[in-house]
């Protein structure tokens, strides 16, 4: 293949590429060069045209001359070797990898690449090693045996011995018989080749629970390309797993009461309808409530609230769900229950109520409620929320319109 075919192919080559002409002063120092050809990744990767027979100097501005190209190049033809580096160009905010290499005694040229995504991934990789030292996590390494013959300091604290004593003792040591089966069983899956990474809940020896992220993985043997041990990395996510448990309550449950929340209650009513199970739901309205809040004040109002919930939390079944539906309005969800099962349990917390007033502040409050029951099986289409709800609160206000304390299921 002759030049001129490179050359050609060079035009059309994804990296920049370009042929120069290097001018000397009588001295023989490089004063300047002038393009001789570009090829348009070279005009891309610049964001600049060049025209031929240009100079540096007349083809670059002050800002793409923040590197010394001259001196770079120059020094290429005195020295007799190639240039390979790496440069940062500010104006640009690029990194490039620079190749350059002597055609004649005045004629040379370059290749250019863009290496800022590489130099980027570099940093970055820096940046997670330097963070993952910071890491408390345990790391450790165990025979296909499951003992122990490594664990970092960490893994010694937890463990409260050194590597000294650590090697050949296993969970056993550390662990209860059940998670010392559970930490076994993933083990045997590591040394069949296997990957894992799965949250774990252990008890140690002393009865303490806690949350583990293991992340474990085969060490090979170097001559028999089996696994012939496991290396695991464990983070401690006790706290995040209660902090977890916390925030989905405080999401699923209405602050002042306690109860379910109303999107809480729709998404439970909307998975057991799609299940076809035995539910019937109730809609309540505590009587007169705004006379009890003019009378009383809202605080007293709030606690009012708070132990009507608990009222009926103590006198229905664990399995029934009690959701706030706004206001002095509640829903109840009755698992594994006819209306008339549910009517009764509803009639049942009123005769509580009546006989045992709720205790505020030293005050004896009489509270009734009205209540609309309605159950999937009314209807033809059993999976229809809006039905069930909206007969649910006809109901309702029938039981209201007939004098409130009542419930009403047809």
């Amino acid at each position: 293949m002759d030049t001129s075919t490179i050359l050609k192919a060079l035009k059309k080559a994804p990296f920049a590429y370009a042929l120069h002409e290097m001018m000397f002063d009588s001295q023989g120092n490089a004063v300047d060069f002038k393009w001789i050809e570009v090829n348009k990744s070279f005009e891309k990767l610049f964001e600049h045209t060049f025209v031929p027979a240009q100079s540096l100097k007349a083809s670059m501005d002050n800002e793409l001359l923040s590197i010394d190209w001259l001196t770079l190049y120059g020094d290429m033809f005195s020295s007799k070797k190639p240039v390979i580096t790496e440069k940062y160009v500010n104006s640009l905010e690029k990194w490039l990898m620079i190749y350059a290499y002597p055609l004649s005694e005045n004629t040379f040229i370059s290749f250019l690449f863009n290496i800022s995504r590489r130099k980027m991934l570099d940093e970055r990789e820096k940046q997670l090693k330097e963070a993952l030292d910071m890491i408390d996590a345990y790391i450790y390494m165990k025979d296909c045996d499951s003992k122990y013959f490594y664990g970092n300091k960490a893994t010694q604290t937890l463990f409260g011995v050194k590597n000294d004593y650590l090697q050949h003792m296993s969970d056993h040591d550390f662990f209860s018989k059940d998670t010392s089966k559970t930490l076994r069983d993933l083990d045997m899956k590591i040394l069949n080749g296997e990957k894992t990474r799965e949250e774990i809940e252990t008890t140690d020896t002393a009865g303490n629970i806690k949350h583990y992220l293991e992340i474990k993985a085969p060490i090979y043997d170097n001559v028999s390309k089996s696994p012939s041990g496991i290396i695991g990395i464990s983070t401690d996510i006790t706290q995040k797993k209660a902090m977890e448990a916390k925030i989905k309550h405080l999401i699923d449950h209405d602050q002042l009461t306690n109860a379910y929340t109303r999107l809480k209650v729709f998404e439970t009513l909307k998975e057991k309808l799609a299940n076809n199970e035995t539910i019937t739901v109730a809609i309540l309205d505590i009587d007169h409530f705004k006379t009890v809040n003019d009378t009383h004040g809202h605080i007293v109002g709030d606690e009012i609230l708070k132990k009507y919930v608990k009222r009926l939390e103590t006198k229905l079944d664990d399995n029934d769900m009690v959701g706030r539906f706004g206001g002095e309005e509640f829903i109840i969800i009755f698992n594994d229950k006819d209306k008339y099962t549910a009517k009764k349990a509803l009639e049942d917390v009123l005769e509580s109520l009546k006989k045992h007033p709720l205790d505020i502040r030293e005050k004896r409050i009489v509270l009734s409620f009205s209540g609309g029951i309605c159950t999937p099986k009314e209807f033809e289409d059993t999976s229809n929320i809006k039905n069930v709800l909206t007969i649910a609160d006809n109901r309702l206000y029938k039981a209201k319109q007939n004098g409130r304390n009542q419930i009403h299921i047809d």
